[in-house]
């Protein structure tokens, strides 16, 4: 029974990626279609005072820029189940341990997003010269 729902399972994530894969290329491929097309209709005074390479660029890269946008509700939710699940297949073997790492976690996102912003600040703070001493 095990191993007959791991293949299941692994056909599933397969399918599923495959799909997304699918969709998401035939969306990037109609944006990009649409920003060639949004381009090629400005004046030409507009293309002079603009930089093609950027502009090639952003055409290039709304790929990564969609696939991130298009993943990331789909990876929360996998996340954010996958936890759950874990947490109650946890409470099932030790409550205790289940109730100290429900607590435990949130803090620690807490903390980091806390650190996070004081490095940021301090390497602000030190990046600024300090002209009081010339």
């Amino acid at each position: 029974a095990m191993m007959v729902s791991e293949i299941i399972m692994q056909l599933a994530e397969f399918a599923r990626a495959r799909l997304a894969l699918r969709g998401k290329a035939k969306v990037i491929q109609e944006l990009k279609v649409a920003l060639f097309a949004a381009l090629l209709r400005q004046d030409l005074d507009y293309l002079e005072q603009c930089d093609l390479w950027q502009l090639r660029a952003l055409i290039g890269s709304c790929g990564t820029t969609v696939a991130q946008v298009v993943d990331f509700p789909a990876t929360m939710v996998e996340a954010a189940c996958r936890l759950a699940a874990a947490i109650v297949a946890l409470s099932r073997q030790n409550g205790r341990l289940a109730a100290f790492l429900s607590a435990m976690l949130p803090l620690r996102f807490l903390l980091t997003g806390l650190l996070d912003r004081l490095a940021e600040r301090l390497e602000q703070q030190s990046s600024v010269p300090d002209f009081r001493e010339i």
